[in-house]
């Protein structure tokens, strides 16, 4: 059983790649199956409620395609997601995982549930802009489909039947270690902490 100091050990890698607005990586980004991230992007940018993408395993952004940019605070936005993160990585050192990745089917279920609310937004009136990529009539690719609070909400926990999850170990229960937290173990700790008095 891995416990919480063990979370500190974790390495995070923050790339600050300025301000361009096309969402592909500066770098070559290979993921599942052989997909390429920039080649992906490079013509209809989707992803996992902005913050993650298909056949892109441990893969994290922040503001990416549909993120919250049109209404709300983008910190607040970005506050969010990094909360989000820490959520996966604490569930992935606790939990043994090797990997997690948003599942295809839905990914596209979520770009094509948002456009059809999105084709009632302001967004999508009959003019060109940077939310759909410079054409009059494409697909909104740059703001989240619902307001700040909704994205607020639905980022607040991690929704896993929505990923592709992978294990270090045959058992998905090998964590359960030997069964005890190391709590349980210090003889000096209240075991009937949960009792109600």
């Amino acid at each position: 059983m891995i416990d919480e100091a063990s979370l500190l050990t974790a390495v995070i890698v923050v790339c600050a790649t300025g301000y361009a607005t096309d969402w592909k990586p500066r770098w070559h980004m290979v993921g599942r199956n052989g997909v390429d991230l920039r080649k992906e992007w490079d013509t209809d940018p989707v992803s996992y409620i902005s913050v993650g993408a298909a056949d892109m395993p441990n893969y994290f952004t922040v503001l990416g395609p549909n993120a919250v940019v049109a209404h709300g605070s983008i910190i607040e936005a970005m506050n969010w997601t990094s909360d989000y993160m820490v959520k996966w990585l604490r569930k992935m050192a606790t939990e043994d995982i090797k990997s997690f990745c948003p599942k295809t089917k839905c990914v596209e279920d979520y770009v094509r549930y948002g456009s059809s609310i999105q084709s009632r937004m302001v967004w999508m009136a009959g003019c060109r802009s940077w939310f759909k990529r410079n054409t009059v009539d494409g697909r909104n690719v740059a703001a989240f489909p619902g307001s700040a609070i909704f994205f607020r909400w639905l980022i607040s926990e991690i929704r896993g039947e929505d990923f592709d999850i992978e294990y270090r170990s045959d058992n998905m229960w090998w964590f359960f270690g030997n069964g005890f937290t190391d709590y349980e173990l210090d003889a000096t700790n209240d075991l009937a902490w949960y009792v109600d008095k």
